[in-house]
């Protein structure tokens, strides 16, 4: 049922191809995984991975889900990380003993690099108290250490990113409302830190970024989708080599949603989670590929297990 659901829950989506799985939070705190394996299950109280503080921001990172890694506040505001290996299942993970305390309306972003660089890498990305976005990164020699600081966002800022080979491209809200792109390469670092995506979205609008690629040669595709304040669901687009474009998508979501995207193979199968108003607070899935491709693509699964 809907009431199983938190309503304004996070909600963080990772995938290995069709693959899925999106995590959210119920009203008891509890961060519950639903799965998608040719069809959809989970979602229940046994499938909950963790107990965070009420409202916790969610991000969730995944090497084609060999391992996986889901990151939470605790009622302290400390950040947390549950990890998953198929051969022992959950467990703590290490970002926990690093006693690293978020500003408490931070959201959370996180990526893992495995292709083209020395070792694999966790970026995750955090709001601190002056309200500057800091990165933490782990590596498997290494463990984590405080990576850069990109700057000042908007207090609750949504903080949103997506990876290709050993690039990052790192989205934020400033104070003036605009939506800012971050870019990264792991020989280069951090450049062109301040390039406005969107300008003039809600204060605190809750958005997320994936990408594809449709010809490796020219380069990779990048979508954005946020929430508008009437409820509408848009989308912007990066088509290689640099053509872009904006515009409103099928669907409708509650005011507040947070959003979760995801995307795989170059036809591109393309599918978000937000919170839609099926059964209050119900999770929906908006979809783009083989199934439909229509510009505006189209209402998915309505709503997710366990609603």
């Amino acid at each position: 049922m809907a009431s199983e659901i938190q309503f304004r829950t996070a909600i963080a989506a990772v995938n290995d191809n069709s693959r899925l799985r999106v995590y959210f939070q119920d009203p008891h705190a509890r961060i519950r995984e639903t799965q998608y394996e040719g069809s959809w299950k989970g979602g229940q109280v046994g499938d909950t991975i963790a107990f965070a503080k009420h409202g916790t921001p969610l991000a969730a990172c995944t090497d084609k889900l060999r391992e996986t890694h889901v990151f939470y506040l605790s009622s302290l505001n400390f950040l947390r990380q549950r990890s998953y290996n198929p051969a022992w299942a959950w467990g703590n993970g290490d970002i926990g003993y690093y006693n690293v305390q978020a500003a408490p309306y931070s959201k959370l972003a996180a990526v893992y690099l495995t292709d083209k660089v020395p070792e694999e890498t966790i970026h995750l990305f955090v709001q601190n108290t002056n309200d500057e976005i800091q990165e933490w990164k782990w590596t498997s020699s290494g463990g984590w250490t405080a990576g850069d600081i990109l700057g000042k966002a908007l207090p609750g800022s949504t903080i949103a990113a997506t990876k290709w080979e050993d690039n990052i491209r790192v989205y934020i809200q400033e104070d003036n409302q605009n939506i800012v792109q971050k870019c990264y390469r792991s020989d280069k670092g951090w450049w062109d830190m301040n390039q406005v995506i969107v300008s003039k979205v809600p204060i605190q609008a809750g958005f997320d970024v994936t990408c594809f690629y449709w010809d490796v040669s020219k380069g990779i595709n990048l979508r954005l989708y946020w929430a508008n304040s009437d409820g509408s669901f848009w989308q912007w687009c990066w088509d290689a080599p640099g053509k872009t474009y904006a515009g409103k998508m099928a669907g409708s979501t509650i005011l507040g949603t947070e959003i979760a995207a995801i995307a795989w193979s170059n036809v591109p199968e393309l599918r978000v989670y937000y919170q839609g108003g099926t059964n209050v607070a119900g999770i929906t899935e908006w979809l783009y590929g083989k199934v439909n491709n229509s510009s505006v693509g189209a209402t998915g699964k309505n709503p997710l297990p366990p609603a």
